[in-house]
């Protein structure tokens, strides 16, 4: 089960957004096609701005899930069983030996978890540019697929540069904001 988990993380994110653009494309779309054989319309997935973004989301979700099992795994396998026993002893619930050990004794790798699907989401580009280019309109764009477009597409290499120094500094606040913030709830072994 491990495996078949962290199998989507070695696929290429851009590999990711091609595969997942053949189910949702509008013409020829699996989803679409599985639709038709039910007798229901078409729809084009990628078209509503919203739609689109949670569709990213999701994608992207289902490609680091598989990293975030490795921390989390690693985090628990670090916990002393010697806790659960004491808290057995002394009669504690699963619930509150959920709540008072492990998740205290896990907060080192909620807080690497945490902080690198925030930077992988915020610098977010290969899939995005897969299934939408950014479109419809600006709706799913991020930092990485503005400044690509506007290198590529407008020649503004100056722009482009400024918003990717613009980039790391918004990455850089919020991953030493959340780093403070979780290091404050983290518990010595």
């Amino acid at each position: 089960m491990r495996t078949l988990i962290y199998l989507p993380t070695v696929v290429s994110g851009l590999i990711m957004g091609y595969i997942w653009y053949f189910f949702f494309q509008y013409s020829g779309g699996a989803i679409n096609d599985i639709l038709q054989v039910f007798g229901a319309e078409p729809k084009d997935w990628l078209a509503n701005g919203t739609q689109a973004v949670f569709i990213i989301t999701g994608i992207n979700i289902f490609q680091f899930l598989g990293i975030a099992m490795v921390i989390y795994i690693a985090g628990l396998k670090d916990i002393p069983e010697e806790y659960y026993e004491a808290a057995r002893i002394d009669g504690a619930s699963p619930k509150n030996m959920l709540r008072y050990i492990t998740l205290p004794m896990i907060m080192p790798s909620i807080n690497a978890s945490v902080v690198m699907n925030v930077i992988g989401g915020l610098k977010l580009f290969d899939v995005i540019m897969a299934l939408t280019k950014g479109g419809p309109g600006y709706d799913t764009m991020s930092l990485s697929t503005m400044s690509y477009t506007l290198y590529f597409a407008r020649a503004d290499a100056g722009y482009s540069a400024a918003l990717g120094i613009f980039m790391v500094f918004i990455i850089a606040i919020i991953s030493l904001s959340m780093l403070v913030f979780f290091r404050r709830r983290e518990v010595e072994l």
